[in-house]
């Protein structure tokens, strides 16, 4: 069963969804071997949240060229997708793991990651080396689960907020825990865990 976890910013709103990992590891100590986790912590980003947290977000191109017909279309992007331990904290969690280098992707999945991840190759280098050689999975593998997951969170999350008329508008986050709950119960506000109080609502 997916477990969902809300970890909010001062502006930005971070929504990490967790799932069980195809691993067979259950070793508690500080290793990074590949494959050696329990489950992908995924992070995804509100892009407007993002992009006015700070003058530095807001000056990234991906805000910059950020438009309102872009933003209803994908509402939710990727930061990461982190293989994690059950029960670690957060320091010896898997990081960092011996592998190759980020190769070329198929043009297919460039594309649906310049959609869902837009930060661009910088970013996708910077996860693949000190999370995705961690998972195990071949690189094309892992974005090719960055994508499905990322995909996966706009059907869904994605859809109440347009349902629900969010878009243009301040949103209180409780509001939006709320909608997504009663649209569907894994949803719910039982099944959210909020991270920090200091960010109450975003504008979306």
């Amino acid at each position: 069963m997916k477990r969902f976890t809300l970890r909010l910013g001062t502006f930005v709103t971070i929504v990490s969804l967790l799932f069980t990992a195809p691993s067979q590891a259950r070793h508690r100590e500080a290793s990074s071997d590949p494959g050696d986790f329990d489950y992908f912590l995924p992070s995804l980003s509100l892009a407007p949240s993002f992009c006015a947290l700070s003058p530095v977000n807001a000056a990234k191109q991906e805000c910059r060229s950020l438009t309102r017909a872009d933003f209803q279309q994908t509402p939710l992007t990727v930061h990461g997708l982190w293989p994690n331990r059950s029960r670690v904290s957060v320091n010896r969690q898997p990081h960092d793991c011996e592998g190759p280098p980020l190769g070329a992707l198929p043009a297919q999945l460039q594309a649906d990651l310049r959609r869902y991840m837009p930060s661009g190759p910088g970013l996708e280098r910077h996860e693949w080396r000190k999370h995705g050689l961690c998972s195990g999975l071949s690189s094309e593998d892992y974005f090719a689960t960055v994508v499905r997951l990322a995909r996966d969170a706009n059907e869904t999350i994605g859809a109440v907020m347009r349902a629900k008329g969010m878009f243009g508008h301040s949103v209180r986050i409780d509001d939006l825990l709320d909608a997504a709950g009663a649209q569907d119960r894994a949803l719910s506000r039982q099944s959210w865990s909020i991270a920090s109080s200091r960010a109450a609502a975003a504008t979306l």
